[in-house]
């Protein structure tokens, strides 16, 4: 079995995913433990509630406790109680808290209580008489006046023990602390610790264990929970918790079966808790990518390109591809060092400019007239084609001599030529660019101004070669280079033959590059001149509107929508496109080759006269001291005959 290859993304994922489900797979094999274990869990739980739930009331408690003492302090309430200045004291502790409904000032007798004065609502000033003359003078208590629960608060003054301080307030408001959330399926009640019921849900407290109520009725116990089994049957967890100021308790019960539910909702919040945590894994790994792994993998790119190497296809992440990447480039800085203190001729070898299957090309240095040279050679070792070295020697010779007739200034200049014991080498002029193809890949568009400009020099260039009676064969992005001092010129001429030859070679392979193939070299005529402009017209079509015209997901699309489809006006893709440049690429594109133009300096001459002599004007980013040279292009398709015949039938 092959090995796993994870890149940095996944790896980061990974660690991401597994940090945020640590916590909750530790949760879950606690929660899935036992179910004792799970009610434990759900005890402490109550117990936490319960005891939350007694000091909120005990909070409230001492809150109206406060009031009433801080009222029985002021001299103004005990030593004149039936004053105005105390009935203002009465009135302010309405107006100070909300939840006091009345407050008033008692006397107790030996007989009976006296009501001194109060202040409170119209509303509530029956309830309030009827509640004050109560005679049970306990700090807290609950009674009923005008059918309605109230708290009842006494505070009896320090220095005349025989005045008090009532307040009377909404029961309600101590009661709602009886619904926490986190016991939503419990009941809860508070009880006195005799087990008298004060208020909530729970009835009695008699079915209660007995071991539970003795601790209930235990003034030293404060608060506790377990788990019990009732005297009816049923296994529930218990917990109660001291009410400070009363001798009040908050109890709580809830069946195991509603614990282990609880449980089981738990067990769903740390699902959604997880997914949220695993969101954010990925949030995080996006940033990651784009501030950390996005910029190593451009690195890696980089790294692989100066390196001459692709691992694309080996896997791996991209830290190793780095380091394979720095391993290659630290060979080739020592290949270079070796390269530099090589000579072919009397050429010396600068550096690799390209290599393809047939041949290589170095950028070299002339000592003899000082100038950089761009030298083509065939390719060293062993040569996997059916050609043998001797021929692409030939080959390459005879290219040097086609070229060597074609002193333009829109040609690559060839400069000297060497043919030798099945080798051979051709120095020529090397420019200082990138090929078009480049330039086309790196941008959206291409200014008005550069496609009139290249188109003139490129027909200038081919018309050029046509007149020397040479058909270049291969127009195409890759075959223009583009000069930083923006020069222009037509190169790889390496399939170029005479007007005479036939167009095919002894393989019976229709040679150049599927879409800009002219519709009757498909069928089977003879490469012209005017394939050579058709070819252009694409180039240009592609320049001046970013898209081909003939295009296709498979070669016999690509040779159908050649035969079959009219392209598009130019203009009609790109207003901008002038109207005499739109309709000179559609004329250089016409399908019948007797309909297209007859010489390539026509329609240069044309074009001039219509936008005036121009000259390309590289952009400023493209005029990096770092050089590209193209002196070599990606390699042409071969379309084998027998591939085009079959097509051919399938579009008739």
């Amino acid at each position: 079995m092959k090995n796993i290859k994870i890149s940095l993304m996944g790896w980061m994922l990974i660690g991401l995913t597994l940090v945020g489900l640590l916590p909750f797979v530790i949760t879950a094999y606690q929660i899935q433990s036992g179910r004792e274990g799970l009610v434990e869990q759900v005890q402490q739980t109550h117990l936490v509630s319960v005891l939350a739930t007694a000091d909120r009331i005990s909070s409230y408690f001492e809150l109206l406790n406060s009031i009433a003492d801080s009222a029985a302090k002021n001299p103004n309430l005990f030593q004149k109680p039936d004053s105005i200045a105390a009935q203002e004291i009465l009135i302010g502790i309405l107006r100070a808290n909300n939840n006091v409904v009345a407050a008033s000032i008692i006397q107790n007798t030996d007989a009976e209580i006296k009501l001194v004065q109060s202040a409170q609502s119209k509303e509530h000033s029956s309830a309030a008489r009827a509640a004050f003359i109560n005679k049970d003078l306990s700090k807290f208590q609950l009674v009923t006046s005008d059918e309605k629960p109230w708290l009842l608060v006494t505070q009896q003054l320090i220095s005349n023990p025989r005045l008090s301080v009532r307040l009377l307030t909404k029961r309600q408001t101590f009661e709602d602390f009886l619904n926490p959330p986190e016991l939503s399926d419990a009941d809860l009640g508070i009880f006195t610790r005799n087990g008298q019921r004060i208020a909530g849900q729970m009835g009695t407290i008699e079915n209660f264990p007995d071991a539970l109520r003795q601790q209930i009725k235990s003034p030293n116990i404060r608060s506790s929970a377990n788990n019990f089994n009732f005297r009816n049957g049923t296994r529930a967890v218990a917990s109660f918790a001291q009410v400070n100021l009363t001798d009040w308790v908050v109890v709580s019960r809830q069946p195991a079966s509603k614990a282990e539910l609880a449980t089981q909702q738990y067990i769903k919040q740390a699902v959604i808790a997880f997914s949220f945590v695993f969101l954010l894994a990925l949030i995080l790994a996006w940033a990651a990518r784009k501030k950390i792994i996005k910029p190593i993998q451009e690195l890696v790119a980089a790294q692989q390109q100066l390196a001459g190497i692709d691992l694309s296809n080996t896997g791996g992440s991209e830290i190793e591809q780095l380091k394979i990447s720095f391993a290659q480039l630290e060979q080739n800085i020592n290949d270079r060092q070796k390269l530099n203190k090589m000579f072919l001729g009397r050429y010396q070898v600068i550096d690799v400019i390209a290599s393809g299957a047939m041949g290589t090309v170095f950028k070299g240095y002339d000592p003899r007239l000082e100038r950089d040279v761009a030298l083509k050679t065939i390719k060293i070792g062993k040569i996997n084609s059916e050609f043998n070295r001797a021929e692409l020697a030939e080959q390459l010779v005879k290219e040097a001599k086609l070229v060597a007739k074609l002193p333009h200034p829109n040609i690559v200049t060839v400069y000297d030529a060497v043919d030798a014991d099945e080798s051979a080498l051709v120095a020529m002029e090397f420019i200082d660019g990138m090929s078009l193809a480049e330039y086309l890949s790196a941008r959206k568009s291409m200014p008005v101004s550069q496609v009139t400009a290249l188109a003139i020099g490129m027909l200038r260039g081919l018309g050029a070669a046509h007149k020397a009676g040479i058909i270049h064969r291969d127009i195409k992005p890759g075959n223009i280079l583009i000069g930083y001092d923006g020069g222009i010129k037509l190169t790889d001429f390496g399939i170029a033959d005479l007007l005479s030859h036939s167009n095919t070679n002894e393989s019976g392979q229709v040679v150049g590059t599927p879409g800009y193939v002219a519709p009757e070299l498909l069928e089977g005529a003879a490469y012209s001149t005017a394939s050579d402009l058709f070819a252009m017209g694409v180039l240009l079509y592609r320049c001046a509107t970013q898209v081909n015209p003939f295009s296709g997901r498979t070669l016999k699309q690509i040779l159908q929508s050649t035969l079959s489809d009219e392209p598009k006006s130019p203009r009609a893709i790109n207003e901008r496109i002038p109207t005499a440049l739109s309709n000179a690429i559609l004329y250089l594109l016409q399908k019948n080759p007797i309909a297209r133009p007859s010489d390539a300096d026509l329609i240069a001459d044309a074009l001039e006269k219509e936008f005036g002599a121009q000259k390309w004007v590289p952009p400023i980013a493209d005029r990096a001291p770092n050089s590209i040279d193209a002196s070599t292009t990606t390699e042409t398709r071969m379309l084998p005959e027998t591939i085009i015949r079959k097509h051919m039938k399938n579009l008739e």
